[in-house]
């Protein structure tokens, strides 16, 4: 999975918390029997140890190929749609 934007990301100690917009990670269509599941980018969060000796990419494109390069355990971020107008 691809890293597309960052939305949030936060420092803490030596904690990094990201939220960003994660290519293929929302599935959209389950698989059927003439076809395979289907995904699209969704809002995830990942949690990684920041290295002390390590700097970290301030531009976004570099922070997004970056953490693509952590490979990095990405999780669903529940939001909130409701005021989208459908």
């Amino acid at each position: 999975m691809s890293v597309l934007a960052i939305h949030n990301f936060q420092i803490a100690d030596d904690y990094c918390t990201v939220e960003a917009l994660v290519e293929d990670s929302l599935l959209v269509h389950l698989p059927m029997d003439d076809s395979p599941a289907e995904y699209a980018p969704g809002v995830c969060e990942a949690k990684f140890i920041v290295d002390p000796e390590e700097s970290i990419p301030v531009d976004e494109d570099d922070f997004c190929s970056y953490l693509d390069s952590l490979n990095l355990d990405w999780r669903l971020v529940e939001v909130d749609n409701s005021d989208l107008d459908v």
